[in-house]
């Protein structure tokens, strides 16, 4: 596999047969510094698929087939050969994509926003089905991110992680930062960055509730319900109904946890809203579909899983488009054992309920 160099257009991964191999590191030992003029013909060795996506890329970026084909081979053999390093690490090649994407976007598409990865540690339904026990800490999940939400082992309470700090939210509905030894079966985390993120103003005349709020957020915020958004608001609130639910003694189906959740009434808040919009066609099995926000107070001392709430107007929204999504599955036998094929809608939304 070789992954040409930074600032070529053929940055992506290209196949080289090994039956190219031979011949194409010979003439690289012989001249690591000049490109045989033969390897352009190596488009008669790779599969079909490769030379289509190699002139793909040459189109988008205006460069001709045959240069998008001999920068990658040269780029290969010179690294099977010891004649070159990657001179990039892979966090900054994936940046540079990032970059370019973006960039691409921007002129054909609006408005930027980011294209950061989301992070999912475990998936949500694995909670719905009652599997309450986890294998990551939550010091290994803000490793790929600095905002999000989640629980920790058993339902202990709620998690909203601000500004690369992960609070806990239990059941008086009181908050305290977590030391990050504490293991979770559950979170979603992201990179807020503020230069590949949105930010506006909620130009209404009426105060919103939270249903006016979801709208105002999909009509004149988000450009598609097809991904996901990382979604921050701050401002004024009269009105926080949050939620926490117990520590559990033993594993427990979600929908009967949130039976005995505890309530919250705040009153004339300040704080921030903290979560994430999933699309509704990826079911409850990775995520909550549709909005999951956490509210954290501004003096960092109350907070919750959000039920409803009242949001003045003037209220600042951030969002960060997000296209990518990683999730580290577990693997405890009781996961790989369960059969989890079923609906589990139902149980979500009666589990996000107000009782």
């Amino acid at each position: 596999l070789a992954r040409p160099r930074q600032g070529s257009p053929a940055r992506q991964l290209v196949y080289v047969p090994r039956a190219a191999e031979s011949r194409l590191s010979d003439a690289a030992t012989d001249a690591p510094d000049r490109l045989p003029s033969d390897l352009v013909e190596t488009s008669a060795m790779l599969p079909a698929d490769v030379v289509a996506k190699l002139r793909e890329l040459a189109g988008d970026f205006g460069e001709t087939f045959d240069a998008v084909l001999a920068d990658a081979a040269r780029e290969y053999v010179l690294q099977r050969t010891g004649h070159a390093r990657l001179s990039m690490c892979q966090e900054m090649l994936e940046e540079a994509d990032r970059n370019e994407i973006a960039t691409k976007l921007q002129g054909r598409s609006g408005p930027l926003e980011s294209l950061e990865s989301l992070y999912v540690v475990e998936p949500i339904i694995t909670l719905v089905d009652g599997q309450l026990q986890g294998e990551h800490t939550v010091a290994d999940v803000l490793k790929h991110g600095d905002f999000g939400l989640g629980t920790l082992d058993f339902l202990d309470g709620e998690v909203v992680v601000y500004n690369g700090v992960a609070y806990h939210q239990v059941t008086d509905g009181s908050c305290h930062v977590l030391s990050g030894s504490e293991v979770t079966p559950y979170m979603t985390v992201t990179h807020m960055d503020a230069h590949k993120s949105r930010t506006v103003t909620m130009t209404t005349e009426v105060d919103l509730d939270f249903v006016g709020l979801q709208d105002y957020l999909v009509n004149h915020v988000m450009r598609s319900r097809n991904v996901f958004y990382a979604v921050q608001v701050d401002g004024s609130f009269p009105v926080i109904k949050a939620r926490c639910v117990p520590k559990q003694a033993t594993n427990r189906r979600l929908v009967d946890v949130a039976a005995q959740q505890s309530l919250f009434d705040f009153q004339n808040q300040e704080g921030v809203l903290v979560g994430f919009f999933s699309p509704e066609y990826m079911g409850a099995s990775i995520n909550v579909p549709g909005f999951h926000l956490h509210y954290l107070s501004n003096d960092r001392q109350r907070g919750g899983h959000l039920l409803n709430c009242m949001i003045k107007a003037g209220a600042t929204i951030t969002v960060a488009e997000i296209h990518r999504v990683k999730v580290d599955l577990p693997y405890n036998d009781n996961f790989l054992m369960s059969s989890l094929d079923n609906d589990v809608s139902k149980d979500i939304k009666a589990a996000e309920l107000e009782r």
